[in-house]
C-alpha cells in the first residue's frame, strides 16, 4: 500500500490520506487537515479536534494498522470519515455515565460539580466532546473487517 503525502483539496472539495495507526501519526494527521483546510475556516480548529480525538482512538484502543481520513470540505459544512482497517478490537459506545456528561457539557446551567466525573475518566471523554462538536452527527459503523466513522462539524463559512 502506498500513502500519499500530497494534498489535493481545492478551496471547496474533498480530499483523503491514509495513516499508519501510531501516535506520530496522529500529530501529522493534524497538519495535514492544517494545510488542507484554508486557515479562515470557522469549523477548522473543531474538526482538528474531532480528528485528532478519532484517530487517537484507533492508535490506543484500535489493533495496529492503517486509517484513511477523507475530509469533506462544503459551503457551511466540513463532512469527516475516518476508515480504521482493522477489525474491531472491542464496541464503541455510550454509558450512561458518557450519555450525563454529554447533557451536563450541554446544559448552560448546569451544576459544577457534576457527580459522575470518575466514571468518565474511566470510559474517556473523547466521544462526548466529538458528540457536541458535531452537534450529534456522528455515525460508527462496526464492519467485519473495518470500523468507519462518519462526522459533521457545523459552522464553516468557506464559500
Amino acid at each position: 500500500m502506498t500513502f500519499d503525502e500530497g494534498l489535493g483539496l481545492a478551496a471547496l472539495g474533498a480530499t483523503e490520506r491514509t495513516f499508519f495507526t501510531e501516535a506520530v501519526q496522529v500529530a501529522e494527521a493534524r497538519s495535514w487537515v492544517r494545510r488542507a483546510l484554508p486557515e479562515g475556516c470557522r469549523a477548522r480548529e473543531d474538526y482538528l479536534v474531532v480528528v485528532s480525538e478519532l484517530l487517537g482512538n484507533c492508535v490506543v484502543h484500535g489493533l495496529p494498522g492503517d486509517a484513511t481520513l477523507t475530509i469533506g470540505h462544503g459551503e457551511g459544512v466540513l463532512t469527516g470519515k475516518l476508515v480504521h482497517h482493522m477489525p474491531p478490537s472491542g464496541h464503541v459506545g455510550f454509558t450512561q455515565g458518557t450519555v450525563s456528561e454529554i447533557q451536563w457539557l450541554a446544559d448552560p446551567l448546569a451544576d459544577p460539580d457534576f457527580e459522575d466525573f470518575d466514571e468518565l475518566a474511566e470510559s474517556g471523554r473523547g466521544l462526548p466532546l466529538i458528540v457536541l462538536l458535531c452537534e450529534g452527527s456522528v455515525l460508527v459503523e462496526e464492519q467485519p473487517e473495518q470500523t468507519v466513522t462518519h462526522w459533521t462539524v457545523p459552522g464553516c463559512a468557506c464559500a
